[in-house]
């Protein structure tokens, strides 16, 4: 199956910024491991060339392959607030408004 490349100057600044936080980060952890990209590949379970562009801060990288890499580096706690919608500040906000303003005896 041919993968569809992404171009990062169709995409927003931000999202572009933290694509490229994320593999440096992941860089930097391989490294400080002392880890090549292919061990970090083949611990992850993917090509070294998804490695690279994962480094690179692929748009065009599946999210399971970047939690994969995540996981081998142990470094998933990275993600674990986005995964968890009871920590939104817009949801709780959405919660206390359903709250009752008073609570009557019954």
């Amino acid at each position: 199956m041919a993968t569809r490349k992404i171009d990062k100057d169709l995409l927003p600044f931000d999202v572009v910024d933290i694509l490229d936080g994320l593999g440096e980060k992941v860089s930097i952890a391989r490294r400080s491991r002392e880890w090549t990209q292919a061990i970090l590949a083949a611990k992850a379970e993917i090509g070294l060339s998804t490695m690279i562009e994962i480094e690179k801060g692929s748009p065009s990288v599946q999210m399971g392959h970047w939690l994969k890499v995540l996981w081998a580096l142990d470094q998933l706690d990275i993600l674990e607030m986005a995964a968890k919608p009871e920590d939104d500040s817009l949801t709780q906000a959405l919660l206390v408004k359903r709250l009752p303003r008073r609570i009557r005896e019954r």
